[in-house]
């Protein structure tokens, strides 16, 4: 890529310094250069600059635009220098277009060298040069068949939105990075690092991750619990049943512990 300094501007049109650093910047080829000014600021001046240096350096330049009246304005523009060989060649509807006025003047031209040669003939280097305008010609008239200009308008477009999405993306993600900053002041993490931050991220997470365990312990209590009940009345019934075979069915009986001699306890059953 070119430094802007060793670009040369030809000053074949009165600019200022702004509008010769943009001519600049987009002759250094840079893949894509949006100059934006309001109405009535020079772009159409920045336009003319830029297609008569690239014209200058041997250079092919599309120039569209969804305004017949700015290239028509750019059209007139160029004309001025312009002479026997046209510069530009002005495409779409035919009420605007000049493609055939531009291959009569370009057969012209080669008709008047042929007839300043010997006997007519052209020389090879220009019969080559003939050969490749009429193709271009040609590959120029397939491009407008094919609606070229407006798929470069569509894309030109679609770049912009495109453009505008990545705007409103990094806006959103710089007022998240806000949010966070001023939640981790609020939960108290404004003195920690970025690793202490994770750190205790992680150790929650994991204690989040073991509440389905202790769920499943509250249930396995839970069932234990109900098959104690189950067991300990299955002991009550068999309890009364044995009461009653002694005479003890209308009695509560009570189970007691007593000490024994030794300091060991010994159970009595009383009515």
């Amino acid at each position: 890529m070119a430094n802007n300094d060793d670009v040369d501007v030809l000053p074949v049109v009165p600019l200022n310094a702004s509008q010769e650093q943009a001519v600049k910047t987009i002759l250094e080829e840079h893949p894509l250069t949006v100059i934006s000014e309001p109405p009535g600021t020079g772009k159409s001046q920045v336009v003319v600059s830029l297609l008569l240096n690239a014209w200058a350096r041997g250079r092919s330049v599309l120039f569209a635009s969804n305004n017949d009246k700015a290239v028509d304005v750019v059209r007139e523009r160029i004309e001025r220098f312009e002479g026997e060989f046209p510069i530009a060649v002005r495409a779409g509807s035919k009420q605007k277009q000049n493609i055939q006025e531009v291959l009569r003047r370009t057969l012209n031209m080669a008709a008047k060298a042929k007839g300043q040669t010997a006997e007519g003939e052209l020389t090879e280097k220009r019969q080559r040069r003939r050969t490749v305008l009429e193709n271009r010609l040609k590959q120029l008239e397939e491009d407008l068949r094919s609606n070229l200009p407006q798929r470069i308008d569509e894309a030109f477009r679609a770049s912009l939105r495109t453009y505008g999405e990545a705007r409103r993306i990094e806006g959103d993600i710089s007022s998240l990075t806000d949010d966070l900053l001023q939640r981790k002041v609020g939960i108290g993490f404004d003195d920690r690092t970025t690793a202490d931050v994770q750190e205790a991220v992680q150790q929650s997470r994991a204690w989040v991750q073991r509440i389905a365990d202790f769920q499943q312990l509250i249930r396995d209590d839970d069932r234990n619990r109900a098959e104690l009940n189950v067991e300990l009345q299955n002991l009550e019934r068999a309890r009364d049943r044995s009461g009653q075979q002694i005479g003890l069915s209308s009695v509560r009986i009570h189970r007691i512990q007593l000490p024994s001699k030794n300091g060991s306890s010994r159970s009595l059953v009383a009515a």
